[in-house]
C-alpha cells in the first residue's frame, strides 16, 4: 500500500524484460526492447499500447505534460508578442492577489502565490468545488488582464462577471483595470475528474505585455479513496509455460459505493488471459478498525496453464454487471475507477525475435513483408506449428520451419496489405506448437488517411 493507504490509479505501461533484453538508442531516448516480449497495455487491446507508441514517435515525437505537476503554458505567444510593446518609462503597472478569508500567502510576499485549502472532499456529495479570489493593481498606470488559464481539465476559472463560465473570459478579455481597481476570480474544480490524494491545482493570471504569469493561484485539498487493494501491483513474476498460477486480492469499498452502485460489484481484469473469482459468498464488513463503515471481498487471479509465452500486463479494477431491468443511471463515484496493475512473464522453451512486429508508417495500397526468427529447443519442436491471424484479410503468414536434421529456427514470414484500410492496423498472430506452449506476436502499422485519400484521387 501507499503511504497514504490507497491505490492510485496508475494506467499500466510498457515495461521490459530485465533478463533479456536489447538496448537501442534513438535521438534523444534509449529505450530497451526485449528480444522475447513486450508488455502491453493491460487497458487496450494487446497490440494497441505498441501501435500508440510508434505512430506517436513518428507522428508527434512529443511528450504529454501531467496534470498533477502544473506547468506554465509557453511563454512566447503570438498573442504575447502582439501586446509585447511597453512603452519606456511606463510607470509601475503590477497585478497582485488580495489574499481572503480562509487563503494563504507568504508575509512579505505580494507575487507569491495564494493558496486556497479547500480541505478533504466527500467523494459521495460533493459538487463543484468553487472559491473566488480578489486581484488588485497595486501600481500607478493601468493594467490590462490578457488571460486566465489553469492547470488541468478538471480545473475552471472566469473573471467575475463573465456572462457564461463555458465561454471562459474570451469575450471580456483583455480588461483593463485602474489604478488601485480590483477583479475577483471564480476558480472551480470538478470532483468528478479526479483522482483519490492530495490535490494541488493552479490557476495563471497573464497580463498584456508580460510573457510569465503576474499572479499564481493554487486550490488544495484531499479527495480520500472510496477502493482499497492489498497491494499496489499484482506481480506473478516467473511463470513456466503450461502450469498454472494463482494470486489473491482483498478488495475494500466504502459502504456507501455498495449502496450506490449494488452489491454485485465485482473484480475484473483487463488481460483477456487472466481469470478472476471471488472466494467468498459477499462483500462483508471489514474487521479492519481503520475502515469502519467499509466492506471487503477476497478474489482469486488464476493464469491458467495456456496463457501464452511471453509478458502478460493488465489492470484490476471494480465493475458492476450489466442491470436486468432498467435503472436510472447513477453519479460517477470519484475515485471509484481506481485500478491495479497486474504483470507475469511467461517463460517456455520456445522464443520469437522480434516479439512485436511493427511496420511503421505505410503508404496507402503498399504491401510489405518481414520477418520473425522462431527458435526452439529442437528442429522437431518447431514443425507443426499452426499460426492463426487474427485479421486475416490484411495480416497474412506463413512459416518456413527448420530441416530434418537442421538448425532449431524457423522463420516465419508476415505480410501486411492494408488495402483500402487506414488509421492504426493492429493485429495479433496466435502460434501453437505441438507440446502444448503458445506464443502471441503483435503486428502495428499505420496507414495516414491522408495518404489514401491521394491514392484514391490518383486511380
Amino acid at each position: 500500500m501507499s503511504a497514504s493507504g490507497y491505490s492510485k490509479t496508475v494506467p499500466a505501461v510498457f515495461a521490459y524484460n530485465r533478463r533479456r533484453d536489447k538496448t537501442i538508442a534513438s535521438n534523444s531516448t534509449t529505450m530497451k526492447i526485449p528480444t522475447q516480449n513486450l508488455r502491453r497495455s493491460p487497458r487496450l487491446s494487446p497490440v494497441i499500447p505498441i501501435a500508440l507508441a510508434t505512430c506517436t514517435l513518428l507522428i508527434w515525437g512529443g511528450r504529454a505534460a501531467r496534470a498533477d505537476e502544473p506547468t506554465p503554458p509557453p511563454e512566447a505567444t503570438l498573442s504575447h508578442m502582439r501586446n509585447a510593446a511597453v512603452p519606456a518609462g511606463t510607470a509601475d503597472t503590477t497585478l497582485v492577489a488580495t489574499p481572503g478569508p480562509g487563503e494563504m500567502q507568504p508575509a512579505g510576499d505580494p507575487h507569491a502565490p495564494v493558496r486556497f485549502d479547500f480541505g478533504t472532499i466527500d467523494a459521495f456529495t460533493a459538487g463543484a468545488i468553487e472559491h473566488v479570489f480578489t486581484l488588485r493593481n497595486a501600481g500607478t498606470a493601468p493594467i490590462s488582464v490578457e488571460r486566465v488559464q489553469a492547470s488541468c481539465g478538471c480545473t475552471s476559472a472566469v473573471l467575475q462577471g463573465a456572462a457564461d463560465a463555458k465561454t471562459e473570459t474570451a469575450a471580456h478579455l483583455p480588461r483593463t483595470l485602474a489604478p488601485g481597481e480590483t477583479v475577483t476570480v471564480r476558480a472551480a474544480l470538478n470532483p468528478r475528474a479526479l483522482s483519490p490524494g492530495t490535490q494541488h491545482k493552479t490557476v495563471w493570471i497573464y497580463t498584456t505585455g508580460n510573457a510569465a504569469p503576474a499572479v499564481t493561484l493554487e486550490l488544495n485539498g484531499v479527495l480520500p479513496p472510496v477502493v482499497r487493494y492489498s497491494t499496489d501491483n499484482l506481480d506473478f513474476g516467473h511463470v513456466h509455460a503450461g502450469q498454472p498460477a494463482e494470486k489473491t486480492v482483498n478488495v475494500s469499498v466504502d459502504e456507501r459505493l455498495l449502496q450506490r452502485r449494488g452489491e454485485a460489484l465485482t473484480l475484473v481484469c483487463s488481460a483477456t488471459d487472466a481469470r478472476v473469482s471471488p472466494l467468498d459468498a459477499g462483500w462483508e464488513p471489514s474487521t479492519d478498525p481503520t475502515l469502519a463503515g467499509w466492506k471487503t471481498r477476497k478474489f482469486k487471479i488464476t493464469l491458467p496453464a495456456e496463457t501464452p509465452i511471453g509478458f502478460l500486463t493488465g489492470t484490476l479494477s471494480l465493475l458492476s454487471p450489466p442491470a436486468t431491468t432498467a435503472t436510472a443511471p447513477t453519479a460517477p463515484v470519484p475515485g471509484s475507477e481506481s485500478l491495479i496493475p497486474l504483470e507475469a512473464e511467461v517463460i517456455g522453451t520456445i522464443n520469437a525475435s522480434p516479439a512485436v512486429l511493427a511496420f511503421g508508417i505505410m503508404p496507402a495500397g503498399s504491401k510489405a513483408t518481414r520477418t520473425i526468427v522462431l527458435t526452439g529447443p529442437t528442429a522437431a519442436a518447431l514443425t507443426g506449428a499452426t499460426i492463426m491471424s487474427s485479421l486475416p484479410a490484411c495480416v497474412t503468414t506463413r512459416f518456413a520451419p527448420p530441416t530434418a536434421g537442421g538448425s532449431e529456427t524457423g522463420i516465419l514470414y508476415v505480410t501486411v496489405a492494408p488495402g483500402t484500410m487506414t488509421g492504426l492496423i493492429q493485429a495479433d498472430l496466435n502460434v501453437a506448437f505441438k507440446n502444448g506452449e503458445r506464443l502471441r506476436l503483435p503486428v502495428t502499422a499505420y496507414v495516414p488517411a491522408s495518404e489514401a485519400a491521394a491514392s484514391a484521387k490518383q486511380k
